[in-house]
């Protein structure tokens, strides 16, 4: 390692982003929630992954997890989402110990996307907004006269 390498740290965007992608989050998700802009965010691996920061950041806890759970960062975050995949709970009085749905749906749905058996569903919202008095005032007019109409029927009694 050269004394270049060094010296590469990453930044509190980066940092933010990572630890929001290590806790489930999407890349693009932790990436705008960190403060990139949406532009960046959409081309994670080609403008942040990478990049020296992150790898720098990344080995980092490779090396904390190799201390603490003498395995690495890949084998662990496996480790817990497979331990997700039997999550329980207690319930009553008695806290009896019984198995929680919704998360293991929830660890077996990242499991998945992860794998890539499913694919995230993009769905385009369409906002339209149109200013009312940039519109003629003939047309104005007329949409009123026809709104008017289209309430009075709906609210008939």
């Amino acid at each position: 390692m050269n004394v270049r390498q060094n010296r590469v740290k990453p930044t509190e965007k980066q940092i933010k982003a990572i630890n929001g992608v290590l806790t489930g989050k999407k890349p693009t998700q932790a990436m705008t929630e960190a403060g990139y802009s949406p532009k960046t965010a959409s081309h994670a691996r080609q403008n942040f992954f990478q990049s020296r920061g992150v790898a720098k950041y990344l080995a980092e806890m490779d090396k904390k997890s190799r201390e603490l759970f003498k395995m690495n960062l890949g084998d662990k975050l496996v480790e817990v989402y497979l331990k997700g995949l039997e999550a329980s709970k207690l319930h009553g009085r008695n806290a009896v110990e019984h198995p929680d749905y919704l998360t293991q749906l929830a660890y077996a749905d990242k499991i998945s996307e992860l794998v890539g058996w499913t694919k995230e569903e993009k769905t385009q919202i369409f906002n339209n907004q149109y200013n009312f008095f940039s519109f003629p005032q003939e047309e104005r007019g007329g949409f009123n006269k026809a709104f008017d109409r289209f309430m009075r029927n709906y609210y008939k009694t």
